[in-house]
């Protein structure tokens, strides 16, 4: 899995107001919490976040730093706004890298189908598996080569390859 570090700041359990007061000055409140560490309520800056988001996915491994010091998680929930659709709210949860955790990874489609050449329509169901073990030994993503689908073919989660 990719790792990527963010910075982000102490804040108060705060009230509605304040939560927004956040997003208007361009940070995310959020939540860190896990077995190995206390729950800090805090906020990232979300041009960062969001750049970092692009670029390493949310799978990743984000090492989150509050108060000098750094913690390895994962973004267990991210919220948003049903309307205008920006991220309202992130919680990320501290892992233990020497400790399996159970987690989601993406599935992308590779190649073009044969099926589609021919007019068909690619129906993918399944955007992300949900899986087991080291965060370090999980791969980013599970690609699909899909370039022998013809019509009606299908690919099933026990065929891929992990």
């Amino acid at each position: 899995m990719k790792r990527v570090a963010i910075v982000g700041e102490e804040r108060e359990v705060s009230t509605k107001g304040k939560l927004n007061a956040y997003r208007r000055e361009g940070k995310i409140p959020g939540v860190l919490y896990g077995k190995i560490v206390d729950t800090y309520y805090v906020a990232v800056n979300e041009k960062e976040f969001l750049k970092l988001e692009k670029s390493a996915g949310r799978s990743a491994i984000y090492d989150l730093t509050i108060q000098g010091k750094s913690y390895p998680t994962i973004i267990k929930e991210i919220q948003i706004d049903p309307i205008k659709r920006n991220i309202i709210h992130i919680d990320f949860e501290a892992v233990d890298l020497e400790k399996p955790v159970y987690t989601s990874i993406p599935v992308v489609t590779v190649g073009e189908a044969k099926g589609v050449k021919k007019g068909g329509i690619l129906d993918q169901t399944i955007h992300e598996i949900e899986v087991e073990g080291l965060l370090t030994d999980l791969p980013d993503r599970v690609e699909v080569d899909v370039s022998n689908l013809d019509i009606k073919d299908v690919i099933y989660v026990k065929d891929l390859k992990l």
